[in-house]
């Protein structure tokens, strides 16, 4: 069963802050990925990844934040205006597994939360992704920052993976 027997429950946290993404328009994740061991996913279950990141920003760019699973784009929040002040926001990705295996498939949701209101978002899957889970996959969250700039910055200070009991 994977890299964590068969608990359940809170599996990864960030121990220190991510390294500051800046003056950049590359995707880049914000913390160090978790590694999800072959075969640790159970139908049913719904895996939530948490980050919390403060930013900066210089004018009004543009914030994407994309949830992967094993390298694959899973779900984006879209282009979010950033604003010109800089702030904090959580986001939160959820994917439920619905079936196993090498096609084995989740439904993913993706919720961002902030003090800036443009970055309140909901995006939510329509159809399940298909991602093989008969190898370890890498579970992570990056962003792309639409324009650069020095003062265009974002820092991730939490990151914590929980695997939720199905049944």
């Amino acid at each position: 069963m994977g890299d964590f027997g068969s608990s359940r429950g809170l599996i990864h946290s960030l121990e220190a802050d991510g390294t500051a993404v800046a003056n950049s328009t590359v995707q880049t994740a914000l913390a160090t990925a978790k590694t999800i061991g072959a075969g640790s996913f159970m139908e049913g279950e719904v895996i939530r990844v948490t980050l919390d990141a403060i930013y900066g920003s210089t004018g009004t760019p543009n914030l994407t934040f994309i949830g992967r699973l094993g390298g694959l784009d899973i779900i984006s929040s879209g282009a979010l205006a950033a604003g010109g002040a800089g702030g904090r926001v959580e986001i939160v990705w959820e994917f439920t597994v619905r079936s196993t295996g090498a096609l084995g498939t989740v439904l993913p949701k993706l919720k961002t939360t902030s003090n800036i209101a443009a970055l309140n978002a909901l995006a939510i899957g329509a159809t399940p992704v298909t991602v093989n889970q008969t190898l370890d996959r890498d579970l992570d969250i990056t962003v792309t920052i639409s324009v650069a700039d020095a003062l265009n910055t974002i820092t991730a200070f939490q990151f914590f993976v929980e695997f939720l009991k199905s049944k």
